[in-house]
């Protein structure tokens, strides 16, 4: 039975999706089933990192009923497989990821689920998941506004930690520690900024598919243990 991982933000611009996309290529790339799935549906952008812009069928079928739960499932690579959402977005009342992860779930190691900054969606992702993990970038008020709503999902779920994105090495920049004490949570590693990453966007595969020697496929790689033991 795979484990699912929410992968959460208060905010757009720090890099959840990247980081759901690269962390599940991470796991692929050392041998783990992976799929993940755009649970941002307001805003859904995960299908672009891997160039599903203009697909037949997506979450937003699956949850509105109009789609088997397959049929929203499309093979990146082998072992890393994409469930995207509409681009355009679109609202789908009284949904549920359960049906999609009682349907999948023995079919994978690990599925991740980029959730939407959204409270209300992010609810949804943390009924059907195992535990969540939040993406900040190290700046004071992404950091406050992340601990706020870490508090408000805390005894909600096994909560991992933080995963600090984007990260320069400024003296300016809060530190893993800082972060840690205040937080009374884990700081998982520090992703560092790296231009490459967004040049994978534009050629619709991540970063950490297309290759390992580089310091964010490592960054992430670090982390897995504390992930998911």
């Amino acid at each position: 039975m795979g484990e699912v991982l929410a992968v959460s933000s208060i905010k757009g611009g720090v890099g959840k999706t990247t980081t759901v996309a690269n962390l599940g290529s991470v796991l692929a790339r050392r041998g783990s089933r992976v799929l993940v799935i755009d649970g941002n549906l307001s805003v859904p952008n995960l299908g672009i990192h891997f160039g599903y812009i203009d697909v037949g069928k997506t979450v937003h079928d699956v949850l509105a009923r109009k789609s088997e739960v397959v049929e929203a499932v499309y093979e990146h690579s082998e072992r890393l497989h994409v469930m995207p959402g509409l681009v355009s977005g679109g609202f789908v009342p009284r949904w549920s990821f359960v049906r999609i992860i009682e349907e999948l779930r023995d079919d994978y190691d690990y599925i991740l689920i980029d959730t939407s900054p959204s409270f209300a969606e992010l609810s949804k992702a943390i009924e059907v998941s195992d535990a969540i993990v939040f993406v900040a970038t190290p700046d004071y008020p992404t950091i406050s506004s992340t601990l706020q709503l870490i508090e408000k999902v805390r005894g909600k779920i096994v909560i991992k930690g933080i995963i600090l994105n984007m990260v320069k090495g400024k003296n300016f920049e809060l530190s893993a520690r800082e972060i840690a004490d205040v937080g009374r949570l884990s700081v998982l590693g520090s992703v560092p900024y790296n231009v490459r990453v967004q040049k994978a966007v534009a050629n619709f595969s991540p970063l950490c598919l297309e290759s390992k020697w580089n310091g964010v496929y490592w960054a992430y790689a670090g982390m897995l243990n504390d992930l998911f033991g």
